[in-house]
């Protein structure tokens, strides 16, 4: 049986991540986890290993090793460490999830968690930026702010609220043309 069988070297698998605030990245990898290479973008390619034990995800580039915490989550790969977390959706999923939402003023659930704090009221008046909430996930505060200035109109969570991956948890409504410039 010669299924799977390559002459030269083993070819690059490639995928477009994106993480919620980059532009797409191409990541190739080529061997398997435990004698791999990885490029990412234009860069080079560096020696790479990964084993995973649950939830615990360790990956060694250029021999530096870096545990994750690693969740599945609708599509969407949570990666938490040192008390940072990232987002990572296949480009294509994403741009066909995030559509028209990113400028509608709607604010979403980065991941699954619990509303802890609430520090807005329907009706507030808020600046781009105005922190509007905070989600605990992964053992880590995620404060959620206001994509544009303009009026809270929705707020449908309260302190405690268990919330979904892309749950709406707000929506600022930008004042009309010509007010408030």
């Amino acid at each position: 049986d010669t299924s799977g069988w390559r002459l030269g070297e083993p070819a690059w698998t490639v995928r477009r991540l994106q993480s919620q605030r980059d532009e797409p990245v191409e990541v190739r990898v080529r061997g398997r986890s435990g004698a791999a290479q990885v490029r990412v973008g234009d860069g080079e390619p560096v020696a790479a290993r990964v084993s995973r034990d649950g939830d615990l995800l360790s990956v060694t580039l250029d021999d530096v090793t870096t545990r994750f915490t690693v969740v599945h989550a609708a599509g969407t790969v949570w990666l938490a460490v040192d008390g940072h977390v990232a987002a990572l959706r296949e480009h294509e999923r994403l741009a066909s999830v995030t559509g028209a939402a990113a400028s509608d003023g709607a604010v979403t659930a980065p991941m699954p968690g619990t509303v802890t704090v609430v520090q807005v009221s329907l009706g507030d008046q808020v600046e781009a930026g105005t922190p509007l909430l905070v989600v605990e996930a992964m053992k880590m505060e995620h404060v959620l702010t206001a994509p544009l200035s303009g009026t809270v109109t929705e707020l449908p969570v309260t302190a405690g609220h268990q919330v979904r991956l892309d749950e709406r948890v707000a929506v600022v409504t930008p004042p009309p043309p010509g007010e408030g410039e």
